[in-house]
């Protein structure tokens, strides 16, 4: 391919293919083309995620919701014990399946909505706050 060739080819717009005039480094038209090319760019990143995620995240923030219903938002100061029988958890929606982190102590495995975290014993839930669980890096 000749020179001039290849630099026309390369100085065309990436969503029309038009030619570009101007500057060198120009990759679009106008903010039209711009626009509907960035905006098909993240259709497709959003069709390569699974087709759950939205229910998955609001699942999520609805058992941290719940978990801090507990205390009417409040930390806890000590751990909270909420009887099983009572079902408390599950009458309103908790979904212990999804959670954001685990740790495991001397106990079992806790499980983490953020800094919430629930332990799940024979016949009671245990409930903590460990604020360095919803902290990344």
């Amino acid at each position: 391919m000749t020179e001039s060739l290849q630099q026309e080819k390369e100085n065309t717009c990436r969503q029309c293919g038009r030619p570009l005039h101007g500057r060198s480094d120009k990759t679009f038209c106008n903010d039209g083309c711009r626009n509907t090319f960035n905006r098909r760019k993240r259709e497709h990143q959003r069709s390569l995620d699974h087709s759950n995620m939205p229910e998955i995240f609001r699942t999520i923030k609805s058992n941290y919701d719940i978990l801090k219903s507990l205390t009417s938002g409040e930390p806890l100061e000590k751990d909270l014990r909420i009887s099983l029988e009572t079902k408390a958890l599950s009458a309103k929606g908790f979904n212990p399946k999804f959670f954001t982190s685990s740790y495991q102590d001397s106990e079992g495995t806790w499980h983490f909505c953020f800094e919430r975290g629930w332990l799940i014993q024979q016949d009671y839930c245990q409930v903590m706050d460990r604020p360095e669980q919803a902290r990344i890096g």
